[in-house]
């Protein structure tokens, strides 16, 4: 599955790189706004967004951004020299697409629309005229993203969650990544603990990620994405948008003062204080040089800015620059302000082709100087991606590692293993009564431990943990997506595959009317046949005993059924009345499929082979070449698909067959392990991709008439699927898939 990196804070300066000395001349010696004291160098360039993990081709979320800084982290506006960007670490070959040039505005340049074509780990290399370039931490790009979309959750995929904390059984859970990007994401809510979730009220944008809860009130505030602040005082049901005349760059909220939030604008310069929640605002100092802040959970007096490498001791009337201890160049990956005011950073010393001295350091509540910690038992530290801490014992530290999930009972001076390998945990957060309840995003969304991290569930209403068989979609412009399901008989979504309901009938096949919106029908499990004609919302019994179908199949007039016997039925009259439909299957019917070229061709995937009928079912044959030679009389077929001339076969044993002839002649191409491939579907947007879903070896990507086949892994490695299916009225490129545990996968890129 794929890594996702977690925002977790709206605009976090990664670090500066000095230029060097010189005369006035020097871009360093450059003046700035009038502080009172002195006037601020440029101390070079800093990451302000920095890059997130996504996935190949898909658009960076949120913009990278970066700036040209001064010595107190705050964008010089006068500077308007263009930022350039290129990837670093590019053994691939990839492309970074997009603008990789950009003309700052007021010291600030924002590269909206950037991607990469193929998969690994980079870093982006920001340059500007005059100024030593800087290289951001890592990120990766992975091939695929497959996720689950499920009731309630709506696909948010990685995220962070925030706990309530005078309600520890309210959760907050924000998507963020490539799901804002994609249309996903957004932020949830749950008042059970994770057990059930619901999507906030529409008012918020689903850019948005909650950044704090008020202890004293439960007032919830989010931070979009277009810098704007919001506040919810009901829970997310409605939200009241919070700006006062300009963009904000992040907001903190006040543990121990009911009401107390505080705000820094985008310029890194102003700081603001509410009283009443952000109902009014004071500028607390024109020129904090805070992109960034934390509140000190013990002391509201000490303010903690840009990772804690500046502090106020005043409630923000005056900053002290907090930088002993932190090597020079040093470049802040991320942070985290546990619940007694220490601060935590990890980050190294960064140049324009690499980082080094990678460490965890600590700077103690009250003290001036940051300590390197050993990170003893972390194992590899440039792959630290989260650490979280306990808010009812200090010394009890989680971090995300090489090998997985680790666990410090001393303040984060050693680390043991959990247990847990699992490598794709994006966040963490702590339970504030319960240091064994760990929540951590996963990238088919949250999931929780009641074990110390050893362990972890889906925390996610509707389609985890339930076996899916067969999918299938209707007609029309907005056509319903039908999924065979246990338990949960037969569901249905008319949004997407965002929401799913229930028809509480169990199912065993379907065949949706290629012409008629809203049709379909069902052999049910009690053996009688069922139609719908408005989506699924309602359903009709037809007929009280039909064929005992394994397949189904319409053509929007009549309709097909091959049972458990080796035995093809016809229906004229919409499954009213059956009959034998002809002679000849091999054997029991797995898929059944109309040719698109000729309404009177069928194909059938049988336990012993490949058959086809060239008379509209009245009689079969699999006396081909293909089915006695290549692929064999007692060869198992389960699916099938064409695109263009390509008609393709998967069988029970892995392997992959295809004709370019319509069945009468076929050849190996390919085996998938040793798993089944139980489910083939072609891209109807680019008809030389073919998805394939396979036991145990997850979504596989086909081109090339069967030549390329590449693994569609992200999020589906491991797993099993029974079948995929196109969608492309919801979106251009976009599968769904059948899991055998974890429900229904979708992906909205082809597979890529």
């Amino acid at each position: 599955m794929k890594r996702i990196g977690v925002i977790a804070a709206a605009f976090l300066v990664l670090g500066v790189t000095v230029a060097g000395c010189g005369d006035a001349s020097d871009p360093a010696h450059h003046g700035g706004p009038d502080t009172g004291d002195r006037i601020p160098r440029i101390s070079g360039l800093a990451f302000v967004t920095p890059p997130m993990d996504s996935a190949t081709d898909l658009p960076l979320a949120p913009t990278v951004r970066i700036a040209v800084v001064d010595d107190k982290g705050v964008p010089f506006k006068s500077w308007t020299a263009p930022i350039t960007i290129s990837l670093s670490g590019n053994t691939t070959g990839a492309v970074l697409a997009g603008q990789p040039t950009v003309k700052a505005v007021e010291g600030t340049g924002e590269f909206e629309g950037l991607s990469v074509n193929v998969a690994g780990t980079y870093s982006l290399v920001a340059s500007t005229p005059g100024l030593a370039p800087l290289t951001s931490r890592p990120f990766v790009i992975s091939n695929y993203d497959w996720f689950v979309p499920g009731q309630g959750l709506e696909g948010a995929g990685a995220g962070t969650v925030t706990v309530d904390p005078s309600s520890p059984s309210t959760l907050y859970f924000s998507g963020v990544g490539r799901y804002v990007s994609g249309g996903n994401g957004g932020v949830f809510t749950s008042t059970t603990r994770g057990k059930t979730w619901s999507a906030v009220g529409k008012d918020l944008p689903r850019t948005a990620r909650v950044v704090g809860v008020d202890p004293g009130s439960s007032a919830v505030y989010a931070l979009d994405n277009d810098d704007h602040a919001w506040r919810s005082n009901d829970g997310g049901a409605s939200w009241t948008n919070l700006n006062f005349g300009m963009p904000v760059s992040s907001v903190a909220v006040d543990a121990r003062t009911k009401g107390s939030i505080w705000a820094t604008g985008t310029n890194a310069s102003a700081l603001y204080h509410s009283a009443t929640g952000g109902g009014q605002w004071t500028e607390v100092n024109a020129n904090a040089g805070c992109s960034q802040l934390d509140i000190d959970p013990t002391d509201s007096n000490i303010l903690l800015c840009n990772a804690g490498r500046r502090r106020s001791r005043d409630g923000g009337t005056s900053f002290e620059n907090v930088e002993a201890g932190l090597p020079s160049l040093y470049n802040t990956w991320f942070h985290h302000v546990d619940h007694a005011g220490n601060v935590y950073s990890v980050g190294g010393q960064c140049s324009a082709s690499s980082c080094t001295g990678v460490a965890i350091r600590k700077l103690v509540k009250g003290s001036s100087t940051w300590r390197t910690l050993t990170g003893a038992g972390l194992g590899d530290l440039q792959s630290v991606r989260a650490i979280a801490t306990s808010p009812s014992n200090s010394l009890t530290v989680y971090a995300i590692g090489s090998e997985g999930l680790y666990k410090s009972l001393d303040g984060g001076e050693t680390f043991a293993s959990t247990g847990n390998t699992y490598l794709n945990y994006t966040s963490l957060t702590i339970d504030p009564n319960d240091p064994a309840v760990v929540y951590a995003s996963a990238y088919d969304g949250p999931v929780k431990s009641t074990d110390g991290g050893r362990t972890f569930n889906p925390i996610v209403t509707g389609l985890h943990n339930i076996r899916v068989d067969r999918l299938a979609v209707g007609a029309g412009a907005s056509p319903t997506i039908y999924a065979l399901a246990y338990p949960g008989g037969i569901l249905r979504s008319a949004d997407g595959g965002r929401t799913w309901s229930s028809g509480n009938i169990g199912a065993k096949a379907i065949a949706t009317d290629p012409v008629h919106a809203g049709g379909a029908w069902i052999h049910s499990a009690n053996g009688s046949i069922w139609r719908t004609t408005d989506g699924g919302t309602s359903w009709q019994e037809v007929s009280a005993k039909g064929p005992d179908a394994v397949a189904m199949l319409s053509d929007g007039t009549n309709l097909w059924a091959a049972d458990e016997h080796a035995t093809a039925w016809k229906s004229t009259d919409g499954g009213k009345q059956w009959f034998v439909g002809g002679v000849g299957l091999p054997g029991n019917a797995n898929a059944l499929m109309l040719d698109p070229k000729d309404p009177k061709t069928l194909y059938a995937a049988t336990a012993k082979g490949f058959a086809k009928s060239t008379n509209g079912g009245a009689s079969w044959s699999n006396s081909s070449h293909c089915s006695k030679t290549t692929i064999g009389p007692d060869r198992g077929l389960l699916s099938m698909a064409i695109s263009g001339s390509y008609l393709y076969m998967g069988a029970t044993d892995g392997h992959l067959y295809v004709s370019t002839d319509r069945g009468e002649t076929c050849q190996f191409n390919m085996i998938f392990g040793a798993g089944k491939i139980s489910g083939l579907a072609v891209d109807p947007n680019d008809p030389s991709t073919v998805m394939a879903a396979t036991e145990l070896q997850g979504i596989y990507r086909i081109t090339g008439g069967g030549q390329q086949v590449s693994p569609s892994n992200a999020g589906t490695r491991g797993l099993s699927f029974n079948d995929v299916i196109a969608t492309p009225a919801w979106g251009l490129h976009t599968f769904f898939a059948a899991s055998s545990v974890y429900g229904i996968f979708e992906n909205s890129s082809g597979g890529r």
